[in-house]
C-alpha cells in the first residue's frame, strides 16, 4: 500500500504515459505483467499504483522505493532493461521524482 504522507523518507517515482484510448488497456496490462514479472521482485520496492484516465489518453504509475539507490538498481538491472514489455524501449512516458509536500485525509 502507498505510504503518502510528508517526510517518510520514501523515493517517489511518477511516470507518466501518453496512450491512445483504442490501446490503453493493452498497454496497461503490458505494465502490470512488467510490474509483476521484474519489478516486484526488485530490492527496495515498497509499493505501485497504476491509474488509467477515463478518457483513455494516459497511464499515470505512483511508485514508491524504499531510497534513490533502489530506484536506480532496480531500472539499470539486467532483467528490468531486457524485459520485452520495458515500458522505457517503446512508450511515449515522463519520469518525475517527488516528495510529499502536503496530505489530507478526512476521518
Amino acid at each position: 500500500m502507498a505510504i503518502i504522507e510528508k517526510n517518510n523518507n520514501l523515493y517517489t517515482i511518477i511516470l507518466h504515459f501518453d496512450t491512445k484510448p483504442e490501446s490503453q488497456q493493452k498497454q496497461l496490462d503490458d505494465l502490470i505483467e512488467f510490474f509483476e514479472s521484474v519489478v516486484s521482485k526488485q530490492p527496495g520496492l515498497v509499493s505501485t499504483n497504476f491509474h488509467k484516465s477515463l478518457d483513455g489518453t494516459r497511464i499515470l504509475n505512483y511508485t514508491q522505493w524504499e531510497n534513490k539507490k533502489d530506484w536506480k538498481d532496480a531500472i539499470h538491472d539486467k532483467k528490468v532493461l531486457d524485459h520485452p514489455n520495458n515500458p522505457i524501449k517503446h512508450a511515449k512516458i515522463q519520469i518525475h521524482d517527488y516528495d510529499v509536500a502536503y496530505t489530507f485525509n478526512k476521518n
